[in-house]
């Protein structure tokens, strides 16, 4: 094993896999060998590794490595395996994919299973179906179901899904193809999102990978060619569009050849197997293009892709570079063999980052800064770093093009790159003069532009001989016509006031008059006295009169005329000044005259809506509506009786009818028959019934109701209950008074409500089975679930079992004799046995368990029943 600085190769000798792997299990512990995919035959006897091909292998977030491979011996079948300690165990059913199609001859090289692990360590599969379709299979910890399957697209007529990967997000990218066509989906919320990877590409894609850069970049390799010259190429997205990168990949030319891919920051790295099947190495791309690394891995055996013997899988970590083969031979079993190859990082110009990784392996650049990204860092570039034909010698901003090299300071820095143009102290993002010296940043319009680069300053569109050029006025006001405009003249009428100080400020007034004290001087006031209408309209200037009321329609208004109706009598005299009315009559002697009073009777009801215009009546009742309020009408009902002599003055009744000869006539009298019960209240109201009773709740008080129980029979039919509703008029011992008001219906001195036979006379009110209902009326006397029509012995003793027709054991075996038969029992025997077997059939019927038989039975020996001598 060589040294860790000259770089190393490990070699493991021939050996069967499960004796190699006390050696190599240790480092898979490393963070070197984090990912291998080629095992599988750890669990398998070694004739068994020649079976096994087309490997692939992912590794999860917890280091769990799970590897997917086809079974030649099984028509290739798919399986999917994972590591547990030292021991291989199948994922899922015996490991064996569903529906995976089989495969013949190498269709392996192109129809392997791939496989990718979520961040949560689920693992997902894609491969092409039984039915030629792709498929997309996750483990839900104990079976594959499937997620997502997509049916031919019309440019994918032969879908072939070739690698999954995850990006930093978790979303599942898949790479896919066939002779037809190239493409690219993601899955998301378990629809695929297609893109075509492009026509120029459609011919290479074989057996591709795809990886993630930086940014989640895809990059995809796309590997050997059915038809035509073997080619390899690595391609990135680039937005919309795909591009190469780098040449042509050397050493993937061979069909077949197993290769690994990975992309570190955005580097591709490679791990193959070189072509002549002498060993391994580990490629990247850099300013060199692609360069194989340093070390090697020679194999005990030559590899022949043909013979599908050989499995290979690589991984790349902040770590290092790191390799794991495994190689059988059907012919040469005992030549079974697993190697490793780990590469670690040569660091040419120790500048801490590997030469596979560096833009500038050779020179020392932990920045990596690459300004022109041309993949050669800034420190090894050509001397112009900005490529803009200005040497960076003389470049004033050697790495931002600027091939003019204005440097409007003069500080040596380019305007391209100098961060403030203007040496002021303000950065150019921030300087509103970005070439000009502005250190205060003074902005009057508050536009892009400070004032002093500014050619509009007040941005009022005027920018030559304006008179106010720090104040916006784009109509140029100028009051008094001196060189200041309005807008910056502190005077602008030049009568010696400040316009701020000035009531008028357009106008000369140097005695700042303000009639109305509104601020306003008197001088351009258009309303003197702030009544709303203007001088030249206003009747009365100086006196505030917004109605502008003119009585007399002569040139004053009413607030500054003298006698507003010219009636001869003076305002101040005039009790109504507004109308004239030389003999100022006052009906209610009031402050206003008949002429101008609108409430003559001072009723607060207007004259021309008062039914009584010299009378107060506020209520304006008019009982009759003739037009004359009550207060001034004689006869207020209009029924030709005067007011005075009617019995009701308000409602019409000529022929003055007095039912109850009251003083109120019965049109207008609340109580009709002076029984102190209101009419609308009174069930009765032509009755008099002080108690209104109305037994029937029928809204007739009885006084007036002929049928008081409403039970369809008149009181005076007559009715048996006259005050409680029976219309069948039931009356159980006939004498006169119905059965539901008679406390008695059976006449046998004892009240219905203790009664146990209410229409039964029994006086005694005997109740053998104690159920409330008496001997005389009860139809299961003796309370045993028989009627007494179908009861052949009556009186059963209480909570005794009967047969269906109403007979205890006791009454079947009395213990005086036998049943219906005059004589006595022969024998004290002839009790029991007949007690016995009547209890030994109410058993088979059910009606008592044999404990009780027991019991009975026990009972009657016990007895005297019987003759026992």
């Amino acid at each position: 094993m060589q040294s860790a600085e000259t770089g190393f190769t490990l070699t493991f000798p021939s050996c069967h896999i499960g004796s190699c792997l006390t050696s190599v299990i240790p480092l898979w512990r490393k963070a070197i060998f984090l990912s291998l995919g080629l095992l599988l035959c750890l669990a398998t006897a070694q004739s068994a590794m020649a079976e096994k091909v087309g490997f692939r292998s992912a590794v999860a977030g917890d280091g769990t490595l799970y590897v997917t491979y086809r079974d030649s011996a099984d028509g290739y079948k798919g399986s999917v395996m994972k590591l547990e300690g030292s021991s291989w165990v199948p994922v899922g059913a015996l490991g064996f994919i569903p529906n995976v199609r089989n495969l013949t001859s190498y269709d392996f090289i192109y129809h392997q299973i791939a496989i990718a692990v979520d961040s949560g360590g689920t693992p997902y599969i894609a491969f092409q179906s039984a039915s030629k379709s792709g498929s997309i299979m996750e483990f839900n910890g104990s079976s594959w179901t499937e997620i997502a399957t997509e049916e031919p697209a019309p440019y994918i007529p032969y879908y072939n899904p070739k690698d999954i990967a995850f990006d930093s997000n978790d979303t599942l990218y898949l790479i896919g193809g066939s002779h037809r066509g190239l493409f690219m989906s993601k899955l998301e919320n378990l629809d695929w999102v297609h893109s075509a990877i492009g026509t120029e590409f459609s011919r290479y894609l074989r057996i591709g990978r795809i990886a993630f850069g930086q940014n989640d970049t895809p990059y995809i390799i796309l590997s050997g060619e059915e038809w035509g010259p073997p080619s390899s190429k690595v391609i990135k997205s680039e937005g919309a569009t795909w591009g190469q990168i780098g040449g042509k990949v050397p050493f993937l030319e061979k069909r077949g050849t197993p290769y690994s891919f990975e992309v570190i920051g955005d580097t591709p790295v490679i791990g193959y197997a070189h072509p002549d099947g002498s060993g391994i190495g580990i490629m990247s791309l850099n300013e060199a293009g692609w360069t194989q690394q340093e070390g090697s891995l020679e194999f005990p055996s030559t590899y022949d892709p043909m013979k599908k013997n050989l499995s290979l899988f690589f991984h790349s970590d902040a770590d290092g570079v790191s390799l794991v083969v495994a190689q059988s031979d059907a012919a040469e079993t005992a030549n079974s063999a697993m190697s490793a190859l780990s590469l670690p990082e040569v660091d040419s110009d120790e500048d801490g980052i590997p030469d596979f990784r560096d833009n500038c392996p050779g020179v020392a650049n932990t920045d990596q800064a690459d300004s022109d990204n041309d993949r050669r860092g800034d420190s090894c570039e050509d001397k112009d770093d900005d490529n803009d034909s200005v040497l960076n010698s003389a470049d004033n901003c050697p790495l931002i093009a600027n091939t003019e090299q204005e440097d409007n300071d003069l500080d040596e820095v380019g305007d391209a790159c100098d961060p403030d143009d203007d040496n002021d102290g303000f950065i150019d993002i921030e300087d509103n003069c970005q070439f000009t010296v502005n250190t205060d940043q003074s902005n009057i319009d508050g536009d892009a532009f400070g004032d002093l680069c500014d050619a509009d300053p007040d941005g009022d569109g005027i920018t030559a001989d304006d008179n106010c050029p720090n104040a916006p006025n784009p109509y140029q006001e100028n009051n008094d016509g001196d060189s200041a405009g309005d807008v910056c003249d502190n005077d602008d009428d030049n009568d010696g006031f400040v316009d701020t100080e000035d009531n008028c400020q357009f106008a000369v007034n140097t005695d700042q008059e303000d009639y109305d004290r509104d601020k306003i001087g008197d001088a351009c006031d258009l309303d003197i006295d702030a009544d709303g209408v203007e001088n030249e309209f206003d009747n009365c200037v100086w006196i505030f009169n917004i109605a502008q009321e003119n009585a007399d329609y002569d040139e004053q208004g009413d607030a500054c005329d003298s006698d507003d109706d010219n009636d001869t009598v003076a305002d101040l005299d005039d009790n109504c000044p507004l109308t004239a009315n030389t003999q100022q009559e006052n009906n209610e002697g009031d402050e206003y005259g008949d002429a101008c009073d609108p409430d003559d009777d001072n009723d607060n009801i207007i004259d021309e809506a008062d039914n009584c215009v010299w009378t107060a009546n506020t209520d304006q009742e008019d009982t009759d509506n003739d037009g004359e309020g009550d207060v001034c009408d004689p006869d207020d009902d209009n029924d030709g009786v005067l007011d005075d002599d009617d019995n009701c003055s308000l409602i019409s009744n000529a022929d003055q009818s007095n039912l109850d000869g009251d003083e109120q006539g019965d049109v207008c009298d609340g109580d009709l028959d002076g029984d102190g019960a209101a009419n609308e209240t009174d069930n009765c109201p032509y009755a008099a019934n002080g108690s209104q009773t109305d037994t029937d709740g029928d809204g007739e008080g009885n006084a007036c109701d002929t049928d008081d129980d409403n039970d369809g029979v008149t009181d005076d039919y007559p009715d048996n209950c006259p005050l409680i509703e029976n219309p069948i008029q039931e009356d159980n011992e006939g004498d006169g008074l119905g059965d539901i008001c008679d406390a008695d219906d059976d006449n046998d001195n004892i009240s219905d409500n203790t009664d146990n036979c209410q229409y039964v006379a029994n006086t005694d009110q005997a109740d053998h089975d104690l159920d409330g209902e008496g001997n005389l009326c009860d139809v299961d006397v003796d309370g045993d679930g028989v009627p007494n029509s179908d009861d052949l012995c009556e009186f059963t003793a209480l909570d005794t079992a009967v047969t269906d027709y109403g007979c205890s054991i006791e009454q079947l075996c009395p213990c005086e004799g036998p049943r219906e038969i005059n004589r006595v029992w022969k024998n004290h025997g002839k009790y029991v046995s007949c007690t016995a077997k009547t209890a030994g059939n109410f058993v088979k019927q059910g009606l008592i368990t044999t404990v009780e038989k027991d019991a009975i039975v026990s009972e009657a020996a016990q007895s005297e029943c019987g003759d026992k001598k």
